[in-house]
């Protein structure tokens, strides 16, 4: 591989840590399981005392990062930040790896709705990322995220899901219920909480909850995007995250966008 011109790509989350490797011929990219000690620092950095287990358990994650990555030969490596995550954990993970790695090698923090809008090709777009079957959208125009419009559009399961199979049959029921919601005459009524569960031939709300949860979501963002004029935003949708190699998960988002934004364009990286 091009040292001159190869990238890694290192991206921490609460069940997957995926490593992308770019050099200018392609992107090779590798997954490693984050075991619990090091997912809870994510959002409480307290944890994170020199020598403490979870410390000793980030310090392993990473190592097995720089290993996979081929951090050494790079000449970039780039911390993709998700905007829930305590921006004390970037601070450690940054210093962790200025410590480790060759100083010839720049180090450094990119938010990773840029990173899916750039790997898209895209300089505006609504990136909706998947993290354990929650879905989390932020708005990207011209490279700069919008972070007044950032919102989570929630879950897809009840339960945490991290299987994917599990996680390609909790966006499959989503996507049919939200098949049933577009055909009901009374779809903004229902939507609003008016429909009641002893109606005849309506489904017990609770069956009903995680579809008409994203639509409601989606739709208040569009329209903030909306109010805001980010049209440029809303011409392209990019899904990234665990779930973007999912054909449920992507035709799920299509069936969101459908119902607001149907001359939009849906990718995926």
């Amino acid at each position: 591989m091009d040292a001159v011109e190869s990238a890694c790509f290192i991206d921490v989350g609460l069940f997957t840590m995926s490593i992308y490797v770019s050099s200018a011929a392609d992107m090779q990219k590798w997954h490693i399981d984050v075991p619990l000690d090091a997912a809870v620092t994510l959002t409480t950095t307290e944890l994170l005392l020199p020598g403490g287990r979870h410390s000793v358990a980030v310090d392993d994650l990473l190592n097995a990062a720089v290993k996979a990555g081929r951090v050494a030969t790079m000449t970039r490596v780039v911390v993709l930040a998700r905007s829930w995550v305590h921006p004390l954990f970037y601070a450690y993970v940054l210093r962790w790896l200025r410590a480790a790695i060759p100083l010839s090698t720049s180090v450094s923090q990119l938010p990773h709705a840029l990173f899916a809008a750039e790997c898209a090709g895209v300089a505006s777009a609504l990136v909706v990322q998947c993290d354990s079957a929650v879905l989390f959208c932020t708005p990207v125009l011209d490279g700069v995220i919008c972070t007044a419009l950032e919102s989570v559009w929630g879950g897809v399961s009840n339960s945490t899901t991290v299987d994917a199979s599990l996680m390609e049959d909790a966006f499959s029921e989503v996507g049919a219920h939200l098949i049933e919601l577009a055909q009901r005459d009374d779809c903004d009524t229902h939507l609003s909480g008016n429909a009641r569960a002893g109606d005849a031939g309506t489904p017990h709300p609770e069956t009903l909850t995680g579809a008409e949860d994203l639509l409601v979501a989606m739709r208040k963002q569009i329209r903030m995007c909306q109010r805001h004029e980010l049209h440029a935003c809303l011409a392209t949708v990019v899904l990234s995250g665990d779930a973007a190699t999912l054909p449920a998960a992507r035709q799920c988002i299509a069936l969101l966008l459908s119902a607001s934004l149907p001359d939009s364009v849906l990718t995926w990286v």
